[in-house]
């Protein structure tokens, strides 16, 4: 006969034992109820390869094409100094520029490791030391390019001496020997390092191209987790950087235009964009499924509609939002607030979207942490 005590044991252990079998059980029933499929290995390895090899090293390699013809128009235009091969110069870079806006989507892995991306698009170009270097006499090649910080050189060190001096760019960089030779090695340096993204992306044995495939589980460092964060990431950078900061929005209500990326070129409705386009080709590109895909397989829904539905009409509203914007958008921050504030509003939505179905869908961990109270 038990003790009392040993019956108290009896029944904490009978009742342990029966949770460990009907918890699990119960959790079997509530998969079956709802009919929310798990994503295999597979499932997962093959739409990271594929996005790989079909979105995100042709990205980089369409950037470096871009940047090869850049680097040739500057070539004719110092052996010819003309309007029309300005005007092609000019072309050439707002291609280099929108290809690098899309490609910059996955500037992770190597291209943050090694800091590529700040010789290619950095925000704090300083423009008075630029032209200390053109004053000065120190020779200047693509080496002395390289030589320099970030603040010089880049797509925004190309825009400063291509824009900034409206109708008197051509007289500018014709009479001047030093200006045209740092233009010509700022294109040439930015062709040595779009190819230092594609060489960071696809040499080495493994590459980070196979090494980025094969993380195919569910970590921090996963493969899935890693687009996931940085397409939220982006999305509240051009939310808050593109469009709060210059409407006001972290000013205490005082526009500052003067801070809208592009405003030398008048190019930054269509570099805003071409980082949506980056952005939506996580999830769809040239009618074929990535991310959505895996939303797809899982059944998620949104509102009674497939989620990867409402995704693709959110980024469709930012998109034609932006495209709507009647002028350049530093102006249209001071003329036509509104229309700014809208896509500000459109962005916020797809963020949260985001954050909460598309994480909770996929399961992967949220290592982004928006502040923003707006």
């Amino acid at each position: 006969m038990m003790t009392n005590r040993e019956l108290t044991d009896y029944r904490k252990l009978r009742n342990t034992s029966l949770l460990a079998v009907i918890l699990p059980l119960l959790g079997w029933l509530a998969g079956c109820g709802t009919g929310k499929k798990e994503l295999s290995v597979t499932d997962r390895k093959t739409m990271v390869t594929n996005l790989t090899k079909e979105v995100i090293v042709p990205a980089f390699e369409t950037f470096l094409k871009a940047t090869d013809s850049l680097a040739a128009a500057g070539v004719q235009f110092r052996t010819a100094p003309g309007k029309a091969n300005l005007e092609s110069m000019r072309a050439h870079w707002l291609l280099a520029a929108q290809s690098w806006k899309k490609a910059a989507t996955f500037s992770f892995g190597p291209v943050d490791d090694e800091f590529l991306g700040g010789g290619i698009d950095y925000t704090g170009v300083h423009y008075p030391n630029i032209e200390k270097i053109i004053a000065s006499s120190d020779p200047i090649d693509s080496a002395f390019v390289e030589s320099r910080g970030s603040s010089l050189k880049g797509l925004k060190a190309i825009e400063y001496l291509l824009f900034n001096r409206g109708d008197t760019a051509l007289s500018d960089l014709s009479s001047s020997p030093r200006r045209m030779a740092y233009l010509a090695a700022l294109t040439q340096n930015l062709n040595v390092q779009a190819k230092k993204v594609v060489d960071a992306w696809t040499k080495g044995s493994p590459s980070y191209a196979e090494t980025f495939s094969n993380a195919d589980g569910k970590d921090l460092k996963s493969a899935l987790n890693i687009l996931v964060n940085q397409c939220i990431s982006r999305i509240n950078m051009i939310k808050d950087e593109r469009l709060a900061v210059p409407l006001g929005m972290r000013n205490e209500g005082n526009p500052r235009p003067d801070l809208v990326e592009g405003r030398l070129s008048g190019s930054s409705v269509l570099l805003l964009r071409s980082e949506l386009e980056g952005l939506r080709s996580i999830f769809n590109s040239d009618g074929k499924a990535y991310l959505n895909s895996l939303l797809d397989q899982l059944g998620a829904q949104y509102n009674g509609k497939p989620l990867s539905e409402a995704i693709a009409a959110h980024f469709e509203t930012a998109d034609r939002q932006a495209a709507g914007i009647a002028a350049d958008l530093e102006k249209a921050i001071t003329q036509h607030p509104d229309s700014v504030r809208q896509l500000y509003d459109s962005l916020k939505k797809l963020q949260i979207l985001l954050e909460v179905d598309v994480v909770n869908q996929l399961g992967v961990i949220m290592t982004f942490s928006d502040n923003d109270g707006d």
